[in-house]
């Protein structure tokens, strides 16, 4: 609402998108993207921090983030420590923002290698 409201957005501003990282692993990555055409990283950046991590945050029983420097990015790691079934392990998402898309990527099985090659095929910082 604040794009909108102090942004001067319009919904045509706005896209998203889903897609899979296919990895060697057996596993497969999942990507997300938030695109407000033309925002500036600072911008999206704050959407990060005070929307989506948020509202990540409001639904997780045990919620953990944690700024990191993988490879050439900033990324941000949100964790549920709380996991629905015990015998699986605590689901992490990676957020990094690159320009005026935030990209969200979710490595079921928590594979660091899976991760590190979704997040080094995202467009470039």
């Amino acid at each position: 609402m604040e794009a909108f409201l102090s942004h001067g957005t319009a919904f045509d501003d706005l896209a998203s998108g889903l897609g899979i990282w296919e990895s060697d692993e057996g596993v497969d990555a999942f990507v997300a993207a938030f695109r407000i055409d033309g925002a500036e990283p600072a911008f999206m950046a704050e959407l990060l921090e005070e929307v989506l991590l948020p509202t990540f945050a409001a639904g997780a029983g045990e919620p953990r983030q944690e700024a990191l420097r993988i490879g050439d990015r900033d990324v941000v790691s949100f964790t549920d420590e709380a996991t629905f079934d015990p015998a699986l392990p605590a689901e992490t998402y990676y957020f990094t923002v690159v320009g005026d898309t935030i990209w969200m990527v979710d490595i079921p099985g928590g594979s660091e290698v899976l991760r590190d090659e979704a997040l080094a095929g995202l467009p470039p910082s």
